[in-house]
């Protein structure tokens, strides 16, 4: 696999203030892509919404949506942030649960651009143990729909 856009970007995690424990994020470096991801276990009892941005993609109950504003209990949801210049980048937006407004930020560094091969490199700096990227969630979700689409069709 060739890298379109590669980057060397290191990342602090991502935060979300006033704190809501039951938001569990987990913050990526794309180096192949050049961009943030943010990935967003909800774990509350309630909804969160997305007041200012939309995600990337959510999944909950084994279903998947793009452009989506909303993650349910017990769903999960990705947050893809394109990084196209050298240097530092920070992203704020607002997420909304039943306890009030929440401003969701993250910080990256672009030291340089440029495309040393084929492959992709990622580094998981900054990421909670047993927490695993958005795109096996993806991934795990498409296999499980495929299977249960079988499994109906005589």
């Amino acid at each position: 696999m060739s890298c379109e856009n590669r980057c060397e970007l290191a990342v602090e995690p991502a935060t979300l203030l006033p704190a809501l424990p039951c938001a569990r994020l987990e913050t990526l470096p794309q180096e192949c892509d050049c961009a943030i991801l943010i990935s967003l276990r909800n774990t509350c009892a309630g909804t969160l919404e997305a007041v200012d941005f939309s995600f990337r993609s959510c999944i909950f109950d084994g279903k998947g949506e793009q452009g989506c504003t909303r993650v349910e209990p017990d769903g999960q949801a990705s947050l893809f942030l394109p990084l196209k210049q050298l240097g530092k980048a920070e992203f704020s937006h607002t997420v909304h649960s039943a306890e009030g407004d929440h401003v969701l930020s993250v910080r990256g560094n672009v030291s340089s651009f440029g495309d040393d091969g084929p492959g992709c490199r990622v580094s998981s700096a900054g990421t909670e143990p047993g927490f695993a990227a958005p795109p096996v969630f993806g991934l795990l979700a498409v296999t499980w729909l495929f299977a249960l689409r079988r499994r109906r069709v005589p």
